[in-house]
């Protein structure tokens, strides 16, 4: 690559890990791709350890402008998959998981987790009415670090309960099991902001959402479509010549499966698509490495045989 390409594409890497928490495992395939590119000259074991160096840079810089520039106020979202966690535990065992400085909020009643738990989301228990958070003091400091201790202190005493409830809701995430939910397969539109950004329909926004609406129900409008189809295609790299062809085909495809299966883990909800557009561009992008690793050396081929 030329220092002008260099720069271009490693700001763009850098751009998209701090995008999204979960975009850092999917960016490890490409920096050690962009690391092998740009010093291809260097030995094997060069390569690697400028690769390691480039995405520890990277790392830094998702630290620096995510927690030093950014600087995000709302930790809700950790917050609510700990107690996500906690419930499902409690509602499987029996015992009290819980840290006693929740039961010092008004709110905070056990019998009413036990009774609407549900594996694939914790938001109608975390959202109560007018879309506040009932469940939780989010402004208490100390209750972070108290649920953080409990929810380790569950997990590793009850390991199998917690991959269990986590493989259970992991199914209704990719939506091989349904739930009850409305599924969003196209997300426009904006929450309500300290900004003054709002979003209003118009006839060209309509354009785009038309053709998407009218193709909701088919299955690669479907999470799982894309999930395994990340994964079978690494069983067509052999149908891809040797050197940057397959290099690439397989770098674009770890990068989707490690940027997904964290997921895993740390899935909120089980009712948008939106979480796996980084899996369809992927797939698509190594699709068309396939076709065009065929018909351009068939195309080669012919102009050589002329």
């Amino acid at each position: 690559m030329s220092v002008t390409v260099a720069f271009l594409t490693f700001v763009l890497l850098t751009y998209g890990a701090s995008v999204r928490i979960n975009s850092l495992p999917g960016l490890i395939p490409l920096s050690f791709f962009w690391a092998t590119n740009l010093f291809s000259a260097q030995s094997v074991l060069k390569r690697c350890s400028l690769a390691t160096a480039t995405l520890l840079f990277i790392f830094c810089c998702h630290w620096v402008v995510v927690d030093r520039l950014v600087r995000p106020e709302k930790m809700y979202a950790e917050n609510k998959l700990f107690l996500q966690d906690l419930t499902g535990i409690f509602v499987k065992t029996g015992e009290n998981v819980f840290p006693d400085l929740m039961y010092k909020n008004p709110y905070f009643d056990t019998a009413d987790l036990r009774r609407r738990y549900d594996p694939a989301t914790f938001d109608h228990i975390w959202w109560g009415k007018d879309y506040k958070v009932t469940v939780i003091d989010v402004k208490n400091q100390e209750m972070r670090a108290t649920l953080r201790s409990a929810w380790m202190a569950e997990v590793l005493k009850h390991p199998v309960v917690y991959i269990c409830n986590r493989m259970e809701g992991f199914l209704f995430y990719l939506r091989i099991k349904n739930s009850s939910r409305k599924f969003v397969s196209y997300y426009m539109g904006t929450v309500p902001n300290d900004l003054g950004l709002s979003f209003h329909r118009n006839m060209v926004s309509s354009c785009f959402v038309y053709p998407v609406v009218a193709q909701k129900s088919m299955p690669y409008m479907r999470p799982w479509f894309w999930f395994f189809l990340n994964f079978t295609l690494l069983f067509f790299a052999p149908l891809t010549q040797r050197g940057a062809w397959r290099l690439g085909f397989k770098v674009v495809l770890w990068s989707g499966i490690l940027y997904q299966l964290p997921s895993f883990f740390i899935f909120q909800i089980d009712t948008d698509f939106r979480y796996f557009y980084w899996n369809c561009i992927c797939c698509s992008v190594a699709i068309c490495i396939l076709l065009a690793n065929k018909y351009t050396g068939h195309w080669h081929d012919r102009i050589g045989a002329a």
